[in-house]
């Protein structure tokens, strides 16, 4: 597919490395997320080899296949953009070391307070 050597290589790596990243991520996310993550990093993982084996010399394979992991793929994501049901506000976890940042005074209104309210009790 591509003749310079130096240009396939040098895009093989980058592919191959965040192909198997895609891989860890999906086995990695196991009982912690939702399934839908788990299948997104999987068909990237997936989508991302399979464009490692068109560049390779050697490991090319029919079209047939590439055609189908290609369109189910973009059948997912095109599904899961188009869902009303978000991804939850917790994923990716993040996890900040260190102690809890404390809570500046005078920031902030008290709750249940509306803004209207806050701003007339401040006059």
């Amino acid at each position: 597919m591509i003749e310079n050597d130096l240009l396939r290589w040098g895009l093989v790596a980058p592919l191959l490395a965040a192909s198997l990243y895609a891989a860890f991520r999906a086995f990695r996310a196991g009982r912690t997320s939702p399934p839908d993550i788990r299948a997104g990093f999987g068909l990237h993982a997936a989508m991302m080899t399979a464009m490692v084996l068109m560049l390779v010399p050697g490991l090319q394979w029919p079209a047939l296949p590439q055609v189908f992991v290609f369109g189910l793929a973009a059948w997912w994501f095109v599904l899961r953009a188009v869902s009303r049901r978000p991804v939850p506000h917790w994923w990716p976890p993040v996890h900040v070391p260190g102690p809890p940042v404390p809570e500046r005074p005078g920031h902030g209104r008290p709750d249940g307070q509306s803004a209207a309210a806050a701003c007339s009790t401040t006059r």
